[in-house]
């Protein structure tokens, strides 16, 4: 497959703004392909005839994958008549993404339409499109059909079923893509819903390039953090909201196919921050917000947080719990025994997260969050003050929800030093509000007087997790037994030596905690 590109022919289509898609991407297992033509409820949405066509591409990069790396991806597509050319950026609003098509007439990029475009000589260098050479392929059969709904809204349906191939193997693909071509959104989201309730099918953002680099790169699904919101200078109340809504959604799907495969333990803790990142910002902007909007996502988002937790709990029961005792005692035989039964309990856990991510109910509330954040219902409803604060300066209300966050923490700690387990539990809770708010607002503000206000505040949190880890780890102990009365003892004795060592390890932690809670109050506040 390897071959060095050659220059291509001059274009002979002219080079186009990029084009803003409206596409919901849903994956599902190859044997529900035929059925899934086959719908009647489909089929009657359908206008005229669908066509099945081969769709052969091969993407390309330089060999130190540039374009990856900053978020682009170079296809080169055989079409009738000739070749198309598309880059995509992954930039943008929830599942849409900028792309720019190009005909040219030869199967490799057009390097001058590359180097022509200021956008992406910046990134890239001047030098970077003369590197080009080919990744991967991807031999696709797509079966097209023109979908019409309410009052003449279009949208395409293709359905995708092969592989993508590299030099070293292939993986299969089964994708159907929904796209909006005109008309009511809300139309588009409706038959997304009736398509869940009819199919196992799970929503992802994942483009095939994505697919096709982390074949290349050995296949194990990466974790992924939180990305900074994006705001203009001036940005308003609404798009805070919009931004941040829409950054957790990237961040949660982003780290799905970790938790699947189980191939890093931070993924299922990134999964988990995400959804609680979107409880907060629910929480956060409830003055102006219809409160069954509010409500309802808040409940569905902390089932799915919830369903994550006891594979997080177990991780971390393993790595930071555990692990530190059993490395000093290598060779005790309940230890061993207790390490053999989290690793069980582990497997319990990741097996309920999986089920959730693949259930309807979680692919339902994907569905429903991407068209709360393009429909923006709440619009029609707040009125008055709460409109006026949430279309103006978004400082304004920051200022607000900020100053509230931080005198709630500031009002909870009073007596820190002699606060018990379960109000230090709280207390944590709150920092966190307190946390999330202040990344949601930071991008409205100098970011030399945010950082040092985020930095006091981790320094906080981390001392605050680390309690609470071992009082979680209280309560996993606590629910060690079965396998005979004997494997439950050794358990329980087990359980308890971990937790009298760290209980004796707190003591001196207790210091560094004060230590912190003094540096939160003292950190300056730089919303003022």
């Amino acid at each position: 497959m390897r071959t060095s590109p050659d220059e291509a022919a001059p274009k002979t289509g002219d080079s186009a703004a990029p084009n803003k898609e409206l596409e919901l991407k849903f994956e599902f297992d190859q044997s529900f392909a035929n059925r899934l033509r086959n719908a009647a409820w489909l089929r009657a949405l359908q206008t005229g005839r669908a066509s099945t066509r081969a769709v052969n591409a091969t993407y390309f990069d330089t060999p130190d994958k540039a374009l990856y790396r900053h978020g682009l991806s170079l296809r080169v597509r055989k079409e009738r008549g000739g070749y198309t050319q598309t880059i995509k950026a992954s930039a943008g609003k929830a599942f849409t993404r900028n792309e720019w098509d190009l005909k040219i007439n030869r199967p490799v990029p057009d390097r001058a339409f590359v180097h022509g475009n200021p956008e992406f000589r910046a990134q890239l260098g001047d030098r970077a499109a003369e590197r080009f050479e080919p990744m991967f392929e991807t031999r696709i059969r797509r079966t097209t059909r023109n979908l019409v709904g309410d009052e003449g809204t279009e949208i395409s349906c293709d359905l995708d079923v092969g592989e993508i191939a590299g030099p070293d193997g292939s993986v299969p693909i089964t994708e159907l893509e929904l796209e909006l071509k005109s008309g009511d959104p809300a139309v588009l989201f409706e038959i997304a819903r009736r398509l869940n309730e009819s199919f196992p099918v799970r929503l992802v953002k994942r483009s095939k390039s994505e697919q096709g680099y982390r074949m290349i790169d050995g296949g194990k699904p990466h974790w992924c953090k939180q990305m900074p919101v994006e705001l203009a200078e001036g940005a308003t109340g609404e798009e805070v909201l919009v931004g941040s809504l829409t950054k957790c959604l990237e961040h949660l799907g982003a780290n799905e196919d970790c938790v699947l495969a189980r191939s890093h333990e931070e993924g299922v803790h990134q999964a988990r921050v995400a959804l609680r990142r979107m409880r907060a910002a629910f929480s956060i902007y409830k003055p102006l917000l219809p409160g069954h909007l509010r409500r309802e996502f808040g409940g569905r988002l902390k089932w799915a947080a919830d369903e994550f937790g006891p594979a997080r709990d177990w991780d971390v029961f393993g790595m930071e719990v555990l692990g530190p005792v059993a490395r000093t005692m290598p060779e005790d035989p309940d230890l061993a025994l207790l390490a053999g039964e989290v690793v069980h309990r582990q497997d319990l856990a990741y097996a309920r997260a999986g089920a959730m991510l693949s259930s309807p109910e979680y692919t339902g509330l994907k569905i429903d969050l991407v068209d709360f954040l393009h429909a923006r219902p709440w619009r029609m409803s707040v009125e008055g003050e709460a409109g006026v604060r949430l279309f103006t300066d978004g400082r304004d209300f920051a200022a607000e929800a900020l100053d509230k966050a931080h005198g709630k923490l500031l009002k909870r700690g009073r007596r820190f030093a002699k606060m018990s387990a379960a109000e230090r539990h709280e207390l944590r809770i709150d920092a966190k509000k307190v946390r999330y708010a202040a990344e949601f607002f930071a991008p409205l503000y100098d970011e030399a007087k945010v950082k040092p206000f985020l930095a006091s505040l981790k320094v906080l949190q981390d001392d605050l997790g680390v309690q609470n880890d071992i009082e979680v780890a209280r309560g996993l102990v606590e629910s060690l037994a079965g396998g005979g009365e004997d494997k439950a003892r050794r358990l329980r004795y087990a359980g308890g030596l971990v937790i009298g060592w760290h209980a004796h390890a707190a003591i001196k932690r207790e210091k560094h905690a004060l230590e912190a809670w003094k540096g939160y109050k003292a950190a300056e506040r730089f919303w003022v």
